[in-house]
């Protein structure tokens, strides 16, 4: 079960960074890098997945057109 359940976040985490990276382009990436060498990795890992959410969030709420 615990197997099953990091492959599922880690699945997840790919879907959400190439998600990211279809919606955003190059430039999140490069502010992906740039939180990284300031902060640290788990800090950029944090602020990726609550931006990701809360973009997909704001799609399913406000719709394409906002």
């Amino acid at each position: 079960m615990l197997k099953f359940f990091a492959k599922f976040i880690g699945w997840l985490f790919l879907l959400i960074i190439g998600f990211g990276i279809a919606v955003f382009g190059v430039s999140m990436l490069v502010g992906m890098v740039g939180v990284v060498i300031t902060y640290g990795i788990p800090i950029a890992i944090g602020a990726f997945i609550v931006g990701s959410v809360g973009y997909v969030l704001w799609g399913i709420l406000f719709g394409p057109d906002n």
